[in-house]
């Protein structure tokens, strides 16, 4: 027996009735037209300049009769919590009868019967100050570590500022940012601009430096000598193993061209030798850090052709394999190949450029992994790339449950005190039922979220709330 979701008495056609009476409070409260803030402005505009003295309680209050319409919000949350516990109680007898244990076995139910909701759509911008002397980058994930994308995020503009760098007493590469600007978290569902913001400022976040290698934690590389710094062997990057070509022929060490420290490696080729070096993890002599199940981590390296590149297509690939030549991928969702491409003719040789992918681990992690760097598209006889600073990391996440996934990476030109950078998190879609959940109960605080679709193939219909 399962939880009836759809139909007469379903748990959906239930919830959209209590949503859609939510429905019709927050027009009331906010309809330009005729909603309770526009009733208001016709009162004022009976009152000239000099009269207003004699509506200026209504003025005063105005935000609070708007929150006052919607005093009812607190019975809907209670009913609709009643009515998901009670029904998924009735099926299963929940451990505990909390909307946290209901709403976990509700998504174990939807997931074995492929029934999913209209998501919500979020999307992210970076953007850097004008007067910026530091040149890394900043990276941002909306997906989960199962490889979902986020549900219950709150839109919202981040400025983060560069408070300590290593011109006083920080570390190059390992300089602090933290947030100064973030919009106040809005948690009173009466409020009409409930579900925005999300209160971050004071968070701090530290600068994810390659060299700071051979880690497991969160914004700390995985691999070691990722940033092709030290040979210990001349041509041979240390903790790396060619399995295409060889060190000092395909394979060189460079100390004029480099990046983020005093050497980087550069890729020749013969214009037909697929180039690849690999480093193992989980094993002695190469990286010993085990890979955490379900987290999101972030691929990302700088790069810089050399000169002569013919093109059209000359790709160099960073893939994550999981020991026997398959991709480690993620058991679902969206984006989540451990692969990174890039073809080096659509950049300039005269400087480093950085690009980065994330992805989701599975469940039933490897155990011996490898990170292959090759090249896939053969590159011009003789010329090839130079690179530095790769990474593996898990990336950090700020905001708790209703947040996401953002790091900083440094550049050679180090950032200092008061660059800024902003990532801004807009919705895009929204899910009615996918919202509402969050809004009346809770599933953002919760990190509860269920199956979804974003194509318009839900098996249940935001038109339920009706």
């Amino acid at each position: 027996m399962t939880v009836t979701l759809t139909g007469t008495n379903g748990l959906f056609t239930r919830l959209g009735k209590l949503f859609q009476l939510a429905e019709r409070i927050n027009t009331h409260q906010t309809n330009a037209s005729s909603g309770l803030k526009a009733e208001i402005e016709d009162v004022l505009d009976e009152y000239s300049s000099g009269d207003l003295e004699y509506v200026q309680d209504l003025v005063a209050t105005d935000e609070a009769w708007q929150k006052n319409a919607a005093n009812i919000f607190t019975t809907i949350r209670s009913i609709a919590s009643k009515t998901l516990i009670g029904m998924v109680d009735d099926d299963v007898t929940l451990p505990a009868k909390s909307v946290h244990e209901a709403g976990k076995e509700l998504i174990s139910q939807m997931e074995t019967a492929s029934a999913s909701i209209k998501g919500n759509v979020f999307s992210a911008a970076v953007s850097y100050g004008s007067s910026n002397t530091g040149d890394g980058k900043g990276v941002v994930s909306l997906i989960n570590g199962e490889g979902n994308a986020f549900q219950n995020l709150r839109p919202d503009t981040i400025t983060l500022v560069c408070t300590r760098d290593a011109q006083v007493s920080g570390t190059i590469s390992r300089e602090q940012f933290t947030v100064t600007k973030s919009n106040p978290k809005i948690t009173d569902i009466r409020d009409v601009d409930w579900g925005t913001g999300m209160g971050l400022k004071g968070t701090g976040i530290i600068v994810a430096d390659p060299a700071y290698s051979g880690s497991s934690a969160v914004g700390r590389n995985a691999l070691v000598n990722g940033s092709f710094n030290n040979y210990s062997t001349t041509n041979n990057p240390d903790n790396w193993t060619a399995v295409v070509g060889s060190f000092g022929t395909e394979f060189l060490e460079e100390g004029t061209i480099k990046h983020l420290g005093d050497k980087s490696m550069k890729f020749v080729s013969d214009g037909s030798t697929l180039n690849d070096i690999k480093q193992q993890l989980n094993t002695s002599g190469a990286s010993t850090v085990r890979l955490r199940q379900e987290e999101r981590y972030m691929m990302g390296i700088w790069f810089r052709p050399t000169t002569g590149i013919a093109g059209p297509s000359e790709v160099v690939t960073a893939r994550l394999e999981n020991g026997s030549g398959a991709l480690l991928g993620s058991t679902s969702g969206d984006n989540s190949t451990a692969t990174l491409s890039f073809n080096i003719y659509d950049f300039s040789s005269a400087s480093w450029h950085f690009t980065s992918t994330s992805f989701s681990t599975v469940k039933d992690i490897p155990v011996t992994p490898e990170m292959h760097l090759e090249i896939t598209e053969a590159i011009t006889n003789t010329k090839g790339v130079y690179l530095n600073g790769f990474q593996l990391l898990r990336m950090p996440k700020v905001g708790g449950n209703t947040g996401f996934h953002a790091l900083v990476v440094p550049s050679d030109t180090d950032w200092i005190v008061d660059d800024e950078i902003t990532f801004t998190i807009t919705k895009d879609t929204t899910g009615k039922f996918s919202t509402y959940l969050d809004k009346f109960l809770g599933f953002g605080e919760l990190d509860l979220q269920l199956p979804f679709k974003t194509d318009g193939s839900e098996t249940v219909a935001d038109s339920l709330i009706a």
